[in-house]
């Protein structure tokens, strides 16, 4: 829900945006019910969680025209800007000369009334977080309404406020309410009247493919904390992509302690809107607060590296709809590090101990482990790190934790792992008294820069048996691992963390698409293990103008991807993924091989024959539609003929994509659409009984489609009445078919039912004519869709945003060819996304157009 708060002041409006407070303070709300906390949470995701559509922020009457229908944009303008609303009753004026203090000479007219200078200085003082958000509407007779909306962000003491009367809380809040007001329109937050050009924000409506989008007018901004990896990796990385989609980016690097002061900044950009999307690494709860507070004022925040703690669950911030995207390590199994301990561990038990099987490679996650007797030939493991100051401890002690557990529950405790801290005046003696007599099979190390005086040890003692990982990668351990010094080194891919936040920050503020999170919420960077057989030079996603040739530099356009998909001429679905494709290599500046079949009978065999001759051919990647048994027999043979090639799948075939070891599924997952359909219909509506209408019953998209929505319903203690379907498409057979499975008349109050697909659409509004309570969700969207939501027909759409399978394949096969970083989840979800409101004219346009962006190159500005 919006956080805005409109205020009536004579005959102007003003928009108010106060920070969320502590109500709880104010209006002496001891606790909120369960039911409340439901009700809240269920707001806030229907607000802003990820597959709500654009046309889905909340309207107000914001010209005062008395029609409502408006959307409430954010102001944001800078505090002590001139602003000025008009000359009519009830002008605002809050003129800056020259050299002035923006709250001199400040006069505030109010249906004949004048504040004077000093009452205004006196309001001047009230803190801005100590205002309340509220809708205020002022008449002759003095204050009529007053309705509290927002959020509480933390809790506050309840002492003072329990202590008091009802009638002195109702004053102070009327009170406070006024001062918001009067601070609002003394700071010049206007909603009209003032220089458009004042605000740099461009919204959607006003940006919105006229006649197409023009990226160069749009600027994110990154506030990231200080780390050599972020500064190293993930800037260079985030400035390319930025180049890459014709985007303006600002990068902020705050140093370790200025928490308070990066939190401070993200509000402040929230609120004058010196950016259309923030990055940020969320290091602290109080920069968690302050994503929260900046999602309320809805800017877009994307986050990145650090606050996994704070992004991932149920109640994170990307759940709760604070942030559209997170990309981080998998900082589960006991903290980041942890998880690498244990791939090590898995890796030296699989080098030194062939008998050992933990059920799944080393560079994927651990699964379970087989014990082994390791005997003599693994005995003893070390793990190094630099000493962690005094009183604090450091991140390498998961690792260890890691390493130590998984090596002791393998060896049945025969392996001795130890732990060696080291400080850097006595660096060599130490490890010369730990390695010299090659006491140990395996050294894993924590930091990067401890590598070089450790393998001088292992060579001066002649221990060059000892397998040797580390944390952290560097083009310097790049080429250690190249020439075999190294057998492996742990890597969470900034650059693949940098270059999506800003690809994905850009897709959205420039389109309104949003590429959904995974169960979670966190897309995992990492850890993946490097090792010579996998690593790729660092630093090739960057492509230099002046000398593409250059040393950490690359080419593109010797790289040329080609794709095969079942989708045939005629088809508005398949116009949006070619559309979307075709942009995407022109952003990632990749030659693209993308045929269009006719609606030929045998569409299969051609998709075959199409994909051996692409294999057979100078690509690098290739991205298909598992959609066929013949389609995929050509996927496995073209692994077999090229196994350095690349390829991924897209739209259809999830299962079996993870079958043939393919980077990634980039789609819509069924079952979970459905599961999330049925999660999307209990928030809205209030039913007790629901069942699934499979208008293709043989189809397994449309019965997995079902078989979740039945999971939902189960899990949520709703009785499912199961999968129906009618004999033929006609109103009468779906009619027949629906009330034979009720079993009821009246107006079926209480049940609700989920549509596969649109097909059967209009029979089911003859069917809502005869039993009007019935709730209905549908998967698909159209014009009869959008007129149905208009009249509360039906609930929501279920959009699967082919736009992104066409589009994401691109960027992520590039990834793979130049620095073999994906992200460790195989699927990439596209879906579902669920539309609540038609498109505005200006919307449903641009998707008409299929996003058309403008080819025009302009200079940019990326900053650091």
């Amino acid at each position: 829900s919006s956080s805005s708060a409109v205020a009536m002041v004579g005959a102007t409006q003003v928009n108010v945006r106060a920070p969320r407070v502590n109500r709880r303070f104010y209006l002496g709300l001891d606790r909120l019910s369960a039911r409340a906390r439901r009700a809240r949470a269920r707001e806030g995701r229907q607000s802003r969680r990820r597959m709500l559509s654009a046309a889905d922020r909340p309207t107000a009457d914001v010209d005062g025209d008395g029609n409502g229908g408006d959307r409430i944009h954010s102001s944001r303008q800078i505090v002590g800007r001139e602003t000025t609303t008009g000359a009519d009753d009830g002008e605002v004026q809050s003129p800056q000369g020259e050299g002035e203090s923006p709250h001199e000479n400040t006069t505030v007219q109010n249906q004949g009334s004048t504040w004077s200078q000093e009452q205004v200085e006196a309001v001047i003082g009230l803190s801005r977080e100590n205002l309340i958000e509220a809708t205020l509407v002022e008449e002759d007779d003095g204050v009529r309404e007053v309705a509290e909306v927002g959020e509480v962000v933390e809790a506050q003491p309840m002492s003072f406020v329990e202590q008091r009367s009802k009638p002195f809380l109702i004053g102070m809040c009327f009170l406070l309410v006024s001062m918001a007001v009067v601070v609002g329109v003394v700071l010049g937050i206007t909603d009209k009247g003032g220089d458009p050009k004042e605000s740099e924000a461009a919204t959607l409506k006003q940006q919105y493919c006229s006649p197409c989008i023009d990226r160069s007018t749009y600027k994110i901004k990154a506030l990231l904390r200080a780390d050599k990896s972020i500064e190293n990796k993930l800037v260079p990385s985030a400035r390319q992509s930025a180049k890459d989609m014709g985007v303006n980016l600002e990068v902020k690097i705050y140093d370790e302690g200025d928490e308070e002061q990066m939190a401070d900044d993200i509000r402040s950009e929230a609120a004058e809107s010196g950016a259309h999307a923030l990055i940020v690494t969320v290091n602290s709860k109080a920069i968690a607060n302050a994503v929260r507070y900046a999602a309320d004022l809805e800017m877009p925040v994307f986050g990145v590296n650090s606050g996994f703690e704070f992004a991932e669950g149920p109640m994170g911030l990307v759940e709760d709809g604070s942030m559209l995207f997170f990309t981080a390590m998998n900082g589960r199994l006991g903290g980041e590090m942890a998880l690498g301990g244990e791939m090590a561990a898995s890796y030296f038990l699989k080098q030194l101990y062939e008998e050992y099987d933990n059920g799944k490679d080393a560079t994927t996650n651990i699964s379970h482990v087989t014990s082994v007797n390791v005997g003599k030939t693994y005995s003893r493991a070390l793990f190094v790190s630099l000493k962690p100051p005094e009183k604090s401890i450091s991140a390498f002690e998961q690792g260890y934790e890691g390493y130590h557990d998984l090596l002791r529950k393998a060896s049945n405790s025969t392996i001795k792992p130890e732990k060696i801290q080291v400080a850097m005046p006595t660096l060599q003696e130490e490890l010369e008294k730990a390695i010299s007599d090659c006491r140990y099979q395996s050294i894993l190390i924590g930091e990067s820069h401890l590598v070089q005086p450790i393998k001088l040890v292992i060579e001066e003692s002649g221990c060059n048996q000892i397998k040797v990982g580390v944390f952290d990668r560097t083009p310097e351990l790049d080429s250690k691992l190249a020439k075999g010094e190294l057998d492996f080194v742990m890597d969470q891919f900034h650059d693949m963390q940098g270059y999506a936040a800003v690809q994905f920050a850009t897709l959205y503020v420039t389109t309104g698409i949003v590429v959904p999170p995974p169960p979670g919420g966190v897309h995992f960077s990492g850890p993946s293990f490097m090792t010579m057989e996998n690593t790729a030079t660092q630093g090739k996603l960057n492509i230099c103008e002046e000398d593409p040739s250059a040393p950490g530099c690359f080419d593109r356009n010797n790289i040329t991807i080609g794709g095969v998909v079942h989708g045939t001429g005629n088809d508005r679905f398949w116009d949006m993924v070619f559309s979307a494709a075709e942009q995407s290599a022109i952003d990632m500046g990749v030659e693209l091989k993308f045929d269009r079949f006719g609606p030929e009978e045998n569409l299969y065999e051609k998709m075959g024959s199409k994909i051996t001759s692409l294999c057979k051919s100078d690509i690098a990647g290739l991205f298909v539609t598992l959609s066929d048994e013949g389609v995929i027999d050509a996927v496995r043979n073209c692994q077999e003929l090229n196994p350095n090639l690349q390829i991924l799948s897209t739209n259809a075939g999830y299962e079996k994509s993870k079958e043939l070891n393919l980077v990634h599924h980039i789609g819509m997952l069924e079952d979970d659409a459905g599961y999330q359909a049925g999660i999307k219909m209990e928030e809205m509506a209030t039913f007790n009984k629901a069942l699934c209408f499979n208008h293709e019953p043989g189809l397994n998209t449309t019965i997995d489609r079902c078989k979740g929505f039945g999971r939902s319903m189960n899990d949520m203690g709703i009785e499912y009445l199961g999968q129906i379907s009618a004999q033929d498409n006609s109103s009468t057979s779906f009619v027949s078919a629906v009330e034979r499975a009720v079993g009821e008349s009246g107006d079926w109050d209480g049940y609700g039912m989920l549509l596969t697909g649109l097909m059967p659409l209009p029979a089911a509004l003859e069917l809502k004519k005869l039993h009007e309570n019935l709730a209905m969700g549908a998967f698909d969207t159209d014009s009869l869709l959008y007129e149905a939501l208009d009249t509360g027909d039906i609930l929501f759409g279920v959009d699967q945003q082919p736009y992104l399978e066409g589009y994401l394949p691109i960027p992520f096969l590039m990834h793979a060819i130049l620095t073999k970083n994906s992200f460790a989840g195989h699927a990439l979800r596209t879906g579902p996304r669920f539309i609540i409101a038609p498109p505005t004219d200006e919307e449903a346009d641009c998707k008409s157009r299929e996003y058309p962006v403008c080819s025009v190159k302009r200079k940019l500005s990326v900053t650091t």
